[in-house]
């Protein structure tokens, strides 16, 4: 069973996407790979022959790309704090989805990885990696996706899995209480489209509220994940479950490609996400006039004043900035490491 080592996931969210890369060069160096990085950045390594491997994905820039002032556990959840104590912008999507891999590929003799960039502003790595540049891999596996639970079959507009790789890998997703979900945008979607011809899931990894200030890490549910990559790994070995996607025409009611949500995006500007957020349905709960959030049935409601606002995940309570600024932080339990 995989536990993570909390310092090195408190290590990977406060550090640079630039200087993440050449960390990850050498950690992968480290894990015996040969390493590759091409002119857009992408990063690959290969441990054995690669010829069959699971091919394991994440990306390396996060949605503010700039990390938190500091990095926090509480109960079984991580989060992060700006200079002036507020809840900020974690970075789980997708560190948490680095660690996954970095966790995963170290204990699997035969494994290749892949690590994008750009992701956040439009799948731009993916989009240009050239597949041919590494073997034909068994299966892949993403971990970009929020919650504890969801297997994504579906995304970018095309399925990105076989009918017998649904049959056959349905039990070990059942044994982990994961399901198949449909996606909106990651990067599998994109190396599918590209080419790729191994059936691919991308994996819930145990963040919430992404691209917020309220995004937070439940590490049992990120604990869980991991030990289903590892399994799906395992189970995989001397399996072949070969899929074919067609470029879609259209997506989103937009051209596939060229737009997101309806707004041109530049890769050297993060506005568009901003835009983006705000016309996600994920985030608003039509009606209500309240911002919906991740956790089920859970608002941005302040648990102590009831006013709605950012909130801070502290032990069993929602808060607001002002009322967490009166909190007593030395009250905060110790991590668990069961779910």
């Amino acid at each position: 069973m995989i536990k993570p080592d909390l310092n090195l996931l408190k290590r990977l969210h406060m550090a640079r996407t630039n200087k993440l890369e050449p960390w990850l060069l050498h950690e992968l160096s480290q894990m015996g790979m040969s390493t590759n990085q091409d002119k857009e950045g992408n990063i690959t390594g290969i441990k054995g022959n690669g010829n069959g491997a699971p091919l394991l994905v994440a990306h390396m820039d996060t949605f503010k790309n700039s990390p938190p002032d500091s990095v926090h556990f509480c109960n079984n959840w991580m989060i992060a704090l700006d200079a002036t104590g507020r809840q900020t912008y974690l970075g789980a999507d997708d560190r948490a989805g680095v660690y996954a891999v970095l966790a995963i590929a170290d204990v699997i003799p035969n494994v290749m990885v892949l690590f994008c960039v750009d992701e956040e502003i439009g799948c731009i790595g993916s989009s240009c990696f050239d597949v041919d540049s590494i073997p034909a891999p068994g299966i892949m596996l993403s971990f970009d996706r929020r919650g504890k639970s969801d297997a994504i079959d579906h995304t970018n507009g095309v399925q990105v899995c076989s009918k017998a790789f649904k049959h056959d890998v349905l039990p070990v997703l059942k044994r982990f209480h994961y399901a198949f979900e449909t996606g909106s945008c990651t990067d599998i979607g994109e190396l599918k489209i590209n080419g790729i011809k191994a059936s691919a899931l991308n994996l819930s990894i145990g963040y919430y509220r992404e691209h917020s200030t309220g995004e937070s890490l439940n590490l049992g549910h990120f604990t869980r994940a991991m030990n289903l990559g590892l399994a799906l790994c395992e189970w995989s070995k001397g399996k072949s479950y070969p899929h074919k996607v067609k470029r879609p025409k259209r997506y989103g009611g937009k051209e596939y490609g060229k737009t997101w949500y309806g707004y041109d995006y530049k890769r050297e500007s993060y506005s568009i996400v901003n835009k983006a957020v705000a016309k996600d349905p994920f985030y608003y709960t039509k009606g209500s006039g309240k911002t919906s959030t991740a956790l089920d049935e859970v608002y941005d409601e302040c648990d102590r004043c009831g006013r709605i606002r950012q909130l801070f995940l502290r032990s069993d309570e929602f808060l607001c900035s002002d009322c967490m600024n009166r909190a007593d932080l030395e009250s905060l339990q110790p991590v668990q490491e069961n779910d």
